[in-house]
């Protein structure tokens, strides 16, 4: 009796275990699934948006999308990152079982926060450079301010 008891207390620690592991995993997947999914397309939005053009888009798919149609971009990596998130949901038991999947898993997310963190130094950058029309001085053909006496 003692040893079926000592038993179902081994199971149900593993059980826990197997448990915590599941939710990091789970956990890493919804992030990667937000990260590449909302935060990437966002961020490639604002530095589209910021900058004007395709031309500065290092990705070839990304700008061949953007010159097309911007929204594409969303329809895309919504569909690609959804198909991603259900695979690795679906055989997280496999990946669980390979050798560093903790530390590939992290990867793939750390080089999305780079990406994201990337088209938004563009953004910012671009939007720096960037002369509001309100700022400019406003000059006539002639030199003279408009509406008002030129200068001297």
């Amino acid at each position: 009796m003692q040893a079926n008891m000592d038993l179902i207390e081994e199971s149900s620690a593993l059980d826990v275990f197997t448990t915590d592991a599941s939710k990091e995993y789970i956990s890493m997947v919804y992030v990667l699934v937000l990260l590449w999914g909302l935060g990437d397309v966002l961020s490639t939005y604002f530095a589209y948006a910021a900058v004007g053009t395709a031309a500065g888009e290092t990705n070839p798919w990304m700008a061949l999308l953007l010159s097309h149609n911007p929204v594409l971009i969303a329809v895309v990596k919504g569909a690609v990152v959804l198909y991603v998130g259900v695979i690795l949901l679906e055989y997280r038991n496999l990946v669980q079982r390979t050798p560093g999947w903790r530390l590939w898993l992290v990867g793939v997310v750390v080089l999305g926060v780079v990406i994201v963190l990337n088209n938004l130094i563009v953004g910012i950058i671009a939007l720096s450079f960037t002369v509001p029309v309100s700022s400019r001085p406003l000059m006539s053909p002639d030199g003279g301010q408009r509406g008002g006496h030129p200068h001297r």
